[in-house]
Formats: structure tokens, C-alpha cells, sequence
């Protein structure tokens, strides 16, 4: 039965482990080559959360909100001006006449 439970939970280890060499590859730039590295690195880091030595890192979430900032006047107290309509019927000869 140990068995079965280890392997249930390797997908989840392996995928733990992943996200957080993935996080230290992004960290140092995402230099080409050091794969194993940031691997066993994420693999130390993952044993050490495990046993509770350390706490696991908490990421801002990517869409936090800010305060909206206040308007200076209500809204309601702003006067809106409407523009004069232009005069629609200007006197223009039509293209058959010619203005002398």
C-alpha cells in the first residue's frame, strides 16, 4: 500500500519540484545550461518545506488591485456646456447654378 501512495504522489512532488526550478531559473535570468542545478537546488528546497524547516515562499497574486484614487469634485457638481448647433440650412447655390 506504501507503494501505491508513493506513487500517487510523485506526479504532485515532480510538479512541485518543476515550479520551483522554474521560479529559480526565471530569478537568475533564465540562463541556458544549468538545468540540473536549478533542479537539485528545487529538490533541496522542496525536502526542506516538507519537513517544515522552512515556509514556502508566498507570490504576490498577479492581479492585485490598487486603491482607486478619489476624483477631485463629485461628479455630480460638474456643469456640462452644450456646444450652439451649426446652422444646418446654409444658402448655397446648387451645382447647376452658378453664382454671379
Amino acid at each position: 500500500m506504501d507503494k501505491v501512495r508513493d506513487a500517487m504522489a510523485q506526479p504532485k512532488r515532480d510538479d512541485e519540484i518543476r515550479q520551483i526550478a522554474y521560479h529559480l531559473w526565471r530569478d537568475e535570468g533564465c540562463p541556458d545550461g544549468r538545468q540540473l542545478e536549478h533542479w537539485t537546488k528545487a529538490e533541496s528546497i522542496w525536502h526542506a518545506r516538507q519537513n517544515g524547516i522552512t515556509e514556502p515562499v508566498k507570490e504576490a497574486p498577479a492581479n492585485a488591485k490598487r486603491p482607486r484614487k478619489k476624483p477631485a469634485a463629485p461628479a455630480n457638481s460638474k456643469s456640462r456646456t452644450t456646444k450652439s448647433k451649426a446652422s444646418a440650412s446654409r444658402e448655397r447655390p446648387d451645382r447647376g447654378e452658378k453664382s454671379p
